[in-house]
C-alpha cells in the first residue's frame, strides 16, 4: 500500500519473544548488530534452559524468530542484516523491492477469506523464489530481493506476468505485483556526490543501505501508481463503486478520468506524466538532501520515459 509500511520490529524484540519473556536490559533498545553479539555471548545451554524446551535446539527456535511463518522466509531484520554484510563485502548486487497490488486483496471474502489471500502470497513468493535471488518478506506485501548479478529486469518482467497468471476463484482480479530495481553502483554514485569528506566505513555502509531503499522504493511506487491509474481509466466506475474506493486510495490529486478519452499509448504516456509530476510535488515538500537527490533521478529517469514516448 502507498505510504505505508508494517513497522519494523527491533530485533531485541525478536529476541524477548524467542526467548518467552527474558528480558535483559541490555537488549531493550539494542541495534541489531549489537543483539546478535549480546546474543551470542550467552550459551546456547541457557538458552535452551530459559526458553527452547528439550526437543527444540537453539538453531530451530532461532529460526522462528527470523523467518516469515506463511512463507518460510527471512524476515526484515535479516534482509537488513544480510544486504549490509553484502555491501561491507564490495559485492556487485541488484535490490529489489516488490509489492502486491493490495487489491489483490480487495473484498477478501470473494477469495476464499484470508485463506485464498494466504495463498496468494504463498504463490506469488513460489515465483520470486524462482528468479534465484534471495527473497525476504519485509511485512505485509512487501518483499525484498537481493540479485548476486544477471539480468534482475527480465527475470522481474516475467515474475510479474506469471503473477497475473495466479487464477482466484469466484472472482475475475487478477494478482498483480510492482517492483522497483536499484544497483550498488548507482546508490554509490550518490552517496560519492554528496559526501563533501570521506565517511566512516559504517557510515557509508548505512547511506548505501538508505539509497538503495529509496531507489527500489520510489520506482516501485512510481510503477504502481502507473498501473493503478491505467486500470482505473480502464473500467466502468458505475459498476464497481467500492472497488473504485479501494482503488482510489492513496492516489488524491491523481485524476485518473482525464485518461479515459485518450488512445492506449497517450494514456500511457499521460498517467506518466502524471506520476512524474506526484514524484516533483514529494520533491518540493522534502529537505532532506540525499532524498531529494534520489527523487531527482526519479524524477529525471520519468522525464526521459516521457521523452522517448513523445
Amino acid at each position: 500500500m502507498e505510504n505505508q509500511e508494517t513497522p519494523k520490529p527491533s530485533f531485541a524484540t525478536t529476541i524477548k519473544a524467542l526467548l518467552h519473556g527474558w528480558k535483559p536490559q541490555d537488549l531493550r533498545d539494542a541495534p541489531s548488530s549489537q543483539a546478535l553479539q549480546l546474543m551470542a555471548n550467552h550459551t546456547k545451554d541457557k538458552l535452551h534452559e530459559q526458553a527452547l524446551g528439550e526437543n527444540e535446539t537453539y538453531d530451530e527456535g532461532f529460526k522462528k524468530g527470523s523467518t516469515d511463518s506463511l512463507t518460510g522466509l527471512p524476515l526484515r531484520h535479516i534482509f537488513e542484516r544480510d544486504l549490509a554484510e553484502k555491501i561491507k563485502n564490495g559485492l556487485s548486487l541488484k535490490l529489489v523491492i516488490v509489492d502486491i497490488d493490495y487489491l489483490a486483496f480487495w473484498n477478501l471474502s470473494r477469495f476464499g477469506g484470508h485463506a485464498g489471500g494466504d495463498n496468494i502470497i504463498k504463490q506469488t513468493v513460489a515465483i520470486l523464489k524462482a528468479t534465484g535471488a534471495q527473497a525476504y518478506r519485509l511485512g505485509g506485501e512487501e518483499f525484498g530481493l537481493i540479485f548476486k548479478e544477471g539480468q534482475a529486469s527480465s527475470k522481474m518482467e516475467e515474475a510479474a506476468r506469471q503473477v497475473k497468471e495466479i487464477e482466484v476463484e469466484d472472482t475475475n482480479i487478477r494478482p498483480g505485483i510492482a517492483f522497483g530495481i536499484a544497483t550498488l553502483q548507482e546508490a554509490e554514485e550518490i552517496v560519492n556526490q554528496l559526501s563533501e569528506q570521506g565517511p566512516s566505513e559504517e557510515q557509508k555502509i548505512t547511506a548505501l543501505k538508505q539509497v538503495l531503499h529509496l531507489l527500489a522504493d520510489y520506482r516501485c511506487l512510481a510503477n504502481k501508481i502507473t498501473a493503478r491509474l491505467l486500470l482505473l481509466a480502464s473500467l466502468p466506475e458505475e459498476e464497481q463503486p467500492d472497488f473504485f474506493a479501494a482503488a482510489t486510495k492513496g492516489l488524491e490529486g491523481l485524476d485518473y478520468k482525464q485518461l479515459r478519452n485518450l488512445p492506449a499509448e497517450a494514456r500511457e504516456q499521460k498517467a506518466k506524466e502524471m506520476v512524474r509530476e506526484h514524484f516533483e510535488e514529494i520533491l518540493a515538500k522534502e529537505t532532506d538532501p540525499l532524498r531529494r537527490q534520489v527523487l531527482n533521478k526519479i524524477i529525471a529517469e520519468l522525464n526521459s520515459q516521457t521523452e522517448t514516448q513523445n
